[in-house]
């Protein structure tokens, strides 16, 4: 691989205090606005983007002069601040358990470690199974090129011939398998797809990075219906498995994406701790050792362009204990492909058609529906639910079972304004078995079922407006000093409560819980006050929901969390409660 094309730094003027002069900053920006075609609405976004350079530059040159095993470089990112970066370019769901991950594809069995001799180094990308480093742009559908990069390298292996797959067919035909477009989605999803029809070319079925509508029917088929027979995943956090699994072809993978290493990485291999928490899928094309570190890599393919990283890939450290580096380990798998599908069989004669299926029994349930329930579409979701009418707030609570979503009255009839109630979700598998939970605005999700037939229920409903205004966090005064006191509240499945146990001198503890989306359980952490803003780090304690920081909001005496669901960020306010005996214990709500 060659190196990526990147602006040259040693070139800039410093100054005695080791500051780039701002002459020289300038004149940076300005080389890398005309390097990269960057077009900039107004002078005040132009300066913001300045702003976001500036601080990137500083990082890069810090990192580099720590001479590490790897180096961070000026490319099309710059000007993005790590935030924006993230909710631009990642757009992998919640990681799903690998049933989930592959649904209803055959399960081949679980790649364990075979005892084999493993070869020193692979590379599928020098042995012509990796298509060219493609760029999924400001689209959230990493999950999609993850999907296309396993299927591609499986279908090379085993025929012979490479076949550049179709993203946007992804992106625009499997919303009914729960993916969402642009708003991101989940390689289990993809493939459920791809089991069901044939993959299009990414010539006949060309990459636009935005929402359309399904166009699979005509275009040139480069994997035919029937080809994706089955999945295999690999012994979790098992380094020797997974190097058996990528010796034998291109393995998808999630990461976390989400740090300014990433975004900035040039070369080398990246050895940081980026974490675990997954939230961009890749594709990993092979293994070996770094000739000027000596460290031991995986070869992974991006999916932002060749301008990125280098040429498109990064080294991350092989070697790592647990879930590897940024999470790598956590879950891979591959697709097992056959070259020559046989025919589908046809129709066999059989017995007349057998009774009914059996009346639902219960709410919410995958239609045909109960007397009570309409069967409907929901609005950009391609599925369809069984929905009872709302009796003011209130809606039935029988669910079917193993059923974690909870009912909300979540859905209005686009003609009458009716309020109907739905299952209220925000990570997968929390639906009924067969449902899918499908984004209907922010973190908040609808359990529906993939529909029957290409025919469009007799309703259409669409998300009630939310009424709820946003949190707001203002004033500047310090929490009590007499401990212990609470805060407490919640929405979206998630309630989460705050006991202060100390606070002084700009640092105290505290206890945060809570139930729901999952189960929190920090206890007697350490947090340090700057401004508003608490920090504590509380990443053993907090899984799928990402806590980024809690501001004390002196002017409504509540607490406000700062958090994502997966990639979706949320700020939850809790109010002031009275505190119960020991750690804060939250009431469930939703």
């Amino acid at each position: 691989m060659r190196a990526a094309s990147i602006l040259p730094l040693a070139s800039l003027v410093v100054t005695a205090a080791g500051q780039v002069s701002p002459s020289a900053l300038a004149k940076a920006f300005d080389d890398f606005v005309v390097k990269f075609g960057k077009v900039y609405a107004d002078d005040a976004e132009k300066a913001s983007r300045f702003a976001a350079f500036a601080d990137n530059f500083n990082r890069i040159e810090a990192t580099n002069a720590q001479e590490l095993s790897y180096k961070l470089g000026i490319n099309e990112f710059a000007d993005m601040t790590p935030d924006e970066f993230q909710m631009t370019y990642n757009g992998f769901g919640v990681r799903p358990s690998a049933k989930q991950l592959w649904g209803d594809l055959p399960y081949l069995g679980r790649h364990e470690y075979g005892n084999s001799a493993l070869p020193a180094s692979v590379d599928w990308s020098a042995k012509g199974a990796v298509t060219p480093v493609k760029n999924q742009g400001q689209c959230g559908s990493c999950w999609a090129f993850s999907t296309t990069g396993s299927l591609e390298g499986a279908w090379q292996i085993a025929t012979g011939k490479l076949v550049s797959l179709s993203e946007q067919q992804l992106v625009d035909c499997s919303k009914s398998f729960g993916n969402q477009g642009c708003g991101g989605g989940l390689m289990d999803n993809g493939f459920k797809y791809a089991e069901t029809a044939a993959m299009c070319t990414e010539k006949s079925y060309p990459y636009l990075a935005k929402n359309g509508i399904c166009r699979a029917s005509s275009c040139a088929v480069g994997i035919p219906k029937g080809g994706v027979v089955g999945y295999k995943d690999v012994s979790q956090d098992d380094m020797d498995a997974l190097m058996e699994a990528v010796a034998k072809g291109p393995v998808s993978v999630a990461i976390e994406a989400d740090q300014s290493v990433f975004q900035l990485y040039k070369s080398g291999v990246l050895s940081t701790t980026c974490g675990s928490n997954l939230d961009h899928g890749v594709l990993v094309v092979g293994y070996g050792t770094d000739t000027e570190t000596g460290k031991d890599y995986w070869l992974v393919k991006n999916s932002w362009g060749a301008s990125w990283g280098a040429q498109g890939y990064v080294k991350l450290l092989r070697g790592k204990k647990g879930a590897g580096e940024c999470g790598l380990k956590s879950q891979p798998l591959y697709p097992v492909v056959k070259a020559t599908p046989g025919p589908s069989p046809g129709p066999a004669p059989g017995p007349s058609p057998g009774p009914s299926p059996p009346a639902p029994a219960s709410h919410y349930e995958k239609p045909p529906c109960q007397s009570d329930e309409v069967e409907a579409e929901v609005q950009g979701t391609n599925g369809e639910l069984c929905a009872p009418k709302c009796d003011g707030t209130s809606c039935p609570t029988d669910v079917p079972a193993g059923t974690k979503a909870k009912p909300q009255c979540l859905l209005q009839d686009s003609s009458s304004g009716e309020k109907y109630c739905a299952l209220a979700c925000v990570l997968p598998g929390s639906c009924p078995s067969g449902a899918t939970c499908a984004r209907i605005g922010g973190i908040v999700g609808v359990c529906v079922y993939p529909k029957t037939s290409t025919a469009r229920a007799a309703r259409l409903f669409e998300p009630v407006p939310a009424e709820v205004a946003a949190p707001t966090c203002t004033g500047s005064g310090d929490p009590p000093a007499a401990t212990p006191y609470c805060y407490s509240g919640g929405e979206l499945g998630e309630t989460v409560s705050v006991k202060v146990t100390s606070f002084a001198a700009e640092k105290g503890t505290f206890d945060v819980t809570g139930s729901g989306i999952e189960k929190i359980n920090c206890v007697n952490k350490a947090f340090t006050k700057s401004g508003q803003t608490l920090t504590a780090d509380l990443s053993d304690c907090v899984q799928s929901i990402k806590i980024s920081s809690l501001e004390y909001c002196s002017d409504q005496d509540q607490v406000l969390v700062n958090a994502k669901v997966g990639p979706v960020p949320a700020a939850v306010p809790l109010k002031k409660t009275p505190c119960s005996a020991g750690p804060a214990q939250p009431n469930i709500i939703i």
